[in-house]
Parts: C-alpha cells; sequence; structure tokens
C-alpha cells in the first residue's frame, strides 16, 4: 500500500472512530443508575473481579452513576482485558483506536481486538477485518480481513455479513462469487441492514434465477445454525464501493 493510501486510510479511519465513539458515549446518557448495585462494583472490581471490572468500566464510559471519565473507563477494562474478559479487550480495542481516555495507539487496538476475536466474539472479528482491510496498525491483507468478516458474519453479525458480501461481489481478497454475495446480503437485509437491501436490488440486474435460489438456500440454512449478536454502534466499515 503506497503512503497516500496508508495515510488517507488512516486519516479516514481516526475520523469515524471518533464520531462513532461519541455517539456510543451519548447514548448512555439515557441508562437509569442503580446506585445500590453501583456501590458493589468498586469493591469486587479492586478485588479482581473480572465481570466487575468490566460493569465498572462501563459505568464510567457512559456516566452512568458517576462523571463520564474515559481514563478510569480505559483503567477498568484494560484490567479486566488482562483477565481474558472479551468484551473488556473489545471496547479497549476502540479506545486506543480513537485515542479516548488513553494514547492513541492503533497497534494496541488491532492487539486486543485480535485478543477478543480468538474467543469468538463477533464485533472484535468484524473489527479486527476492518484493521486488516484498511492497514490500520498493520499491513494491509484482504486474505485475512476476508477471514475475519466471515467469523463475524457467520455468527448473525450483520455489519460483518455486508462487507463480506462486498468482498464476494467484487472479488476482493477472494474469487467473485455472486451467490455467495447474494447470500450474505440477503442475511443482512434480513436483519434490517438498509445497505444491504439496496445492494440486493443492483444484484437483482446480474443473478440468474437458478444463481438466486441457491442463495436463498444456503442463506436459510446458514441462519437456522447461526446466533445473532445484538449491534452496538461502535462500528466502522470497510468503506468498499
Amino acid at each position: 500500500m503506497n503512503s497516500f493510501v496508508k495515510t488517507r486510510n488512516n486519516y479516514i479511519y481516526q475520523i469515524v472512530v471518533f464520531f462513532l465513539i461519541v455517539l456510543l458515549s451519548a447514548c448512555g446518557k439515557d441508562q437509569d443508575c442503580n446506585q445500590e448495585k453501583f456501590s458493589m462494583l468498586q469493591p469486587a472490581a479492586e478485588q479482581g473481579d473480572a465481570d466487575s471490572q468490566n460493569a465498572l468500566g462501563y459505568h464510567y464510559e457512559y456516566g452512568i452513576c458517576v462523571s463520564r471519565d474515559f481514563s478510569e473507563a480505559a483503567k477498568w477494562y484494560q484490567s479486566a482485558a488482562e483477565q481474558g474478559h472479551a468484551n473488556a479487550q473489545k471496547v479497549l480495542g476502540f479506545l486506543y483506536a480513537g485515542g479516548m481516555g488513553i494514547k492513541q495507539d492503533h497497534a494496541a487496538a488491532l492487539y486486543w481486538f485480535n485478543e477478543a476475536a480468538l474467543q469468538g466474539h463477533p464485533e472484535a472479528q468484524f473489527s479486527l477485518a476492518v484493521a486488516y482491510y484498511r492497514g490500520i496498525g498493520t499491513e494491509q491483507d484482504l486474505n485475512i480481513a476476508a477471514q475475519w468478516f466471515e467469523k463475524s458474519a457467520t455468527q448473525g453479525f450483520a455489519r460483518g455479513q455486508y462487507n463480506l458480501a462486498r468482498m464476494n461481489e467484487k472479488g476482493i481478497g477472494m474469487a467473485p462469487d455472486i451467490i455467495q454475495a447474494y447470500k450474505w446480503y440477503y442475511l443482512a437485509d434480513l436483519q434490517g441492514y438498509a445497505k444491504a437491501g439496496k445492494a440486493l436490488n443492483r444484484l437483482e440486474t446480474t443473478i440468474s434465477p437458478r444463481q438466486k435460489q441457491e442463495a436463498i438456500k444456503l442463506a436459510e440454512q446458514q441462519s437456522s445454525s447461526a446466533r445473532v449478536e445484538p449491534e452496538s454502534e461502535f462500528n466502522t466499515e470497510t468503506g468498499s464501493k
């Protein structure tokens, strides 16, 4: 990847991550404080309970029962992440990527996304795929990006499904496959992902009836075996056209 493209990708990635962090943080303002439960978190977190550390990080991240403090959030997420807590690892990756409460470090973000992804966290798998797709914190590797998008997609993560479909459609990091593209767009569309619906309409002009029937059959088989994960707003996409 030449230096201009890499600089552009870094710039786009940083802007997207920053605004998504701000949006996610704002969402937490509407959440109610349970003071009784909160009062039990700090002692448990200080005693090393990873779930409590993750929950305490969440309270500081969203400003629930306390003033919002990304530094404190990062501190507690880090403690939980170092104990192998997958969600804390994923969120810590985002905080490193956006430089929120902690010095921006794309290599550290990649490390924590990878740790959570290896535990099967679909959103972390998606985020790791984006990093490899864009070459952020690592060298660009479209083959590895495709592998992680697929792991996320097979768990029912709509953004993973959409981006995997784009790569299948365009032959990015793999051979073009209109059946697989339609399948993954179809699954993302079932979850209400608007861009997937538009993509399906576009493919209607090129896919044959037989191919479409096969793609839908594969999608139905996949849907019956996948567990659908709720998605946060804390995501980026490949930006492919």
